[in-house]
């Protein structure tokens, strides 16, 4: 705790944290901070370097924000020419959605656009680009801007592209490996060993959030320990010569999981470790965590508010082993496999609560059993990835049915721990995050100062967990309000009454499980007492089936032919009325709908107009251009307190 790094990181991320919105307020909590620095200059030295570092990251991102967002920002709106790089593909079948690297004014920049999928990494395009009002992420390495291709001049096509090569043999030993088993196991294999979760379906996406081991299938040091040591295993050697090897395999493990905040992270991180038999030095895990953290917010402040970094960095502390030393000399004679399991599952306790604050501001809540099912998972998912490694280097195709037994396995625990909602902790209220940086601060300081911290650290953790818990009862348990959210092209009403909810769907409904799923989930609702959903497509009833696999449903009603497992009535029903206040949909640019709240399907390139509507909301992902007053639902979702409303 005493090395510089451990000391001036956090206060160096802090800094930065506090001063991410920019503005006048900056620019005096930076010269509030330069006071406190040349104070503590003065009168205490062993603070200074902690005071110099809180000053040092709020300066850092007050200038980031000045001289590299904000002429990038300028660029909002207009149409450039522009030559990108392709970097990264999400296929979505006839189109794919690209991200591509390019600079504007001068600063390195990132934009996201839709074309055919015939795109690769690594291709160049030139042409004349329409950049958009909508920042898709301010809180990566770099802005990524929404943009629209206006004229396209010329795709080149590098005949060397490490990126290419990297992303090609990516998809081709993901492929290899999807053919061992199909459906939700294929799509946990690709995030168990690639970190790729898109192909996850609602629900497993969802039990795998309720179980809360979801971090498995995010790329993370433990990815790049259990590779390291495979190949270090296999190569052999001297110390020397495996650093060596390891610091030459670190970058291009990097390339091959792609160079997102928590892949840069858990590389450098490692690389610091691993470089300490080439310079004689020892290492140590927080040291290493706290000079990686510096290295990659000095230049790039904005990464420390990307929410995977947060929880990447929060997840490795000092709290979980200092917690099993703490309980292992109250148990000296106790088994060793005993102790072994105590201190997994102290470990993933402690790692919980660290990440608590980020997780509730991140989805609303925590599961209730993250930390169980962290120890099952883990043994399984070092078996599975130990094993994809090794088919990755030897191909030997015999390998690949031990690793689809442990996909399964991992896939039947994710099931089991996440099949019921209310081991989801609902946090999604006001004071929420408070508490539980609270709960996570007071257990910091009782178990790494517990001679003066102790009980009372002890007792602030248990009284604040408790207040947790009784408020999130409460409130989950009295609430009474609408809830807006779209999927970019359907949107929905969720109104939630205590415990049950009904939904009113506005367009076809496909694709939207997922984040009503999310929505239900972070509401604390247990039942759907009703769907209802004029408009519905045979591809939405089928987006509707995959949520009943989630959550109860009571009846459907719609004018479609719907499968046998669903209650259906014929209706069609345009306008709920709840408490007096009124929902319906239109089509972007109705100025006939008349309704308290009206969600607008569809997309105008224009400003669309509306009628005598109170919350003109729209639902369209694409929709940048919104008349006064107007809400789109997809960049955040939308809620009306009912009670308020009746007032």
């Amino acid at each position: 705790m005493k090395l510089l790094p451990v000391r001036t990181a956090p206060f160096f991320a802090a800094g930065i944290i506090l001063c991410s919105d920019g503005g006048i307020m900056a620019v005096i909590m930076v010269a509030a901070a330069a006071v406190l620095a040349a104070v503590a200059f003065c009168m205490y030295r062993k603070a200074f370097p902690s005071a110099a570092a809180l000053c040092a990251g709020m300066a850092a991102v007050t200038m980031f924000i000045s001289f590299v967002c904000q002429p990038i920002l300028s660029y909002s709106g207009t149409a450039q020419e522009l030559s990108v790089i392709v970097s990264s593909k999400y296929d979505y079948g006839g189109y794919a959605m690209y991200y591509a690297d390019t600079t504007l004014g001068g600063h390195g920049t990132s934009v996201s656009f839709y074309y055919g999928n015939d795109l690769l990494e690594g291709d160049v395009l030139t042409g004349r680009f329409s950049l958009s009002d909508r920042v898709r992420n301010t809180t990566a390495q770099r802005i990524c801007m929404s943009a629209t291709i206006e004229e396209l001049h010329s795709i080149q096509r590098p005949e060397h592209s490490i990126i290419r090569t990297m992303a090609e043999f990516r998809r081709s030993l993901a492929a290899q490996v999807a053919e061992i088993s199909d459906g939700d196991t294929a799509a946990l294999t690709q995030g168990l060993l690639f970190g790729d979760t898109s192909g996850f379906s609602a629900k497993l996406r969802h039990a795998a959030k309720v179980s809360g081991v979801m971090h498995f299938t995010a790329v993370s040091g433990s990815h790049f320990v259990i590779i390291m040591s495979v190949i270090l295993a296999m190569a052999g050697g001297h110390r020397r010569f495996r650093a060596v090897l390891s610091a030459f395999c670190i970058p291009l493990a990097v390339l091959f999981f792609g160079a997102d905040p928590t892949v840069l992270r858990a590389g450098i991180m490692l690389f610091i470790c691993n470089l300490g038999p080439l310079i004689a030095r020892s290492t140590d895990t927080l040291n290493s965590l706290c000079i990686s953290v510096l290295i990659m917010t000095v230049f790039t402040p904005y990464v420390m508010l990307d929410i995977g970094f947060q929880m990447s960095v929060m997840g490795v502390s000092v709290v979980g082993p200092q917690c099993c030393r703490m309980v292992r000399s109250l148990i000296p004679k106790a088994p060793k496999a005993v102790k072994l399991i105590l201190d997994s599952f102290l470990s993933s306790v402690c790692a919980v609560i660290c990440i608590a604050p980020i997780s509730v501001g991140a989805f609303g809540g925590i599961s209730l059993v993250g930390a169980f099912a962290t120890v099952v998972l883990t043994p399984v998912f070092t078996a599975a990835l130990a094993l994809g490694v090794l088919f990755a280097f030897t191909g030997l195709p015999f390998m690949l049915l031990p690793l689809g037994l442990m996909i399964k396995a991992a896939y039947h625990v994710i099931l089991f721990f996440g099949s019921d909602n209310r081991l989801w902790l609902v946090l999604d209220f006001d004071g929420a995050g408070l508490i539980a940086l609270l709960c996570m601060l007071s257990l910091t300081l009782a178990v790494t100062a517990p001679d003066s911290f102790l009980h009372v650290g002890m007792c602030v953790f248990g009284t604040g967990s408790a207040a947790a818990v009784a408020l999130s009862l409460i409130i989950t348990g009295y609430q009474h309000r609408v809830i807006f959210v779209s999927d970019g092209s359907s949107g929905a009403a969720v109104v939630c009454d205590r415990h049950e909810a009904t939904v009113f769907l506005a367009g076809e409904g496909a694709e939207l499980e997922s984040r009503l799923a999310d929505c239900l989930l972070s509401s604390g609702i247990y039942r759907l007492h009703s769907v209802i959903a004029p408009d519905l497509t045979p591809q939405g009833a089928q987006s509707i089936l995959l949520l009943h696999d989630i959550y109860p449903l009571g009846e459907l009603v719609t004018t479609q032919e719907c499968s046998d497992r669903l209650s259906v009535t014929d209706k069609d029903v345009r306008m709920i009325d709840v408490c007096g206040f009124t929902i319906s949909c239109a089509k972007s640019g109705d100025t006939d709908a008349s309704a308290d709240a009206v969600m607008y399907t569809g997309y105008k390139l224009s400003c669309p107009s509306y009628g005598d509507v109170r919350y003109p909301l729209y639902v369209s992902s694409r929709q940048n251009l919104l008349p006064e007053n107007g809400i789109n639902i997809f960049d955040e979702k939308f809620i009306i307190e009912l009670r308020k409303a009746g007032e």
